[in-house]
């Protein structure tokens, strides 16, 4: 049911770029676009799922307009992993 909306934030996510990214992006808007598409449906759906599931399913909507907050880093290879 969510699998449109679920493979345009995957790509949105996926083409994130420096100059592209953050919050005022426009990758930031369309991220809230599609996010808040699914929580509509979600809303519509409420009857069909447990409340742990809704739950579920609110934070983990949540945490992606969270991280579509953030700048992508445009270079990580100078970076030390220990």
């Amino acid at each position: 049911m969510f699998a449109p909306e679920r493979e345009a934030i995957n790509q949105a996510m996926a083409q994130r770029t420096v100059e592209n990214s953050g919050v005022g992006s426009q990758h930031y808007q369309q991220v809230g676009t599609l996010v808040a598409q699914v929580e509509n449906k979600l809303r519509g759906e409420l009857k069909q799922l447990s409340t742990s599931e809704s739950i579920a399913a609110r934070k983990f909507l949540k945490s992606v307009r969270y991280e579509a907050r953030f700048s992508v880093n445009a270079d990580i290879s100078g970076l030390a992993f220990k």
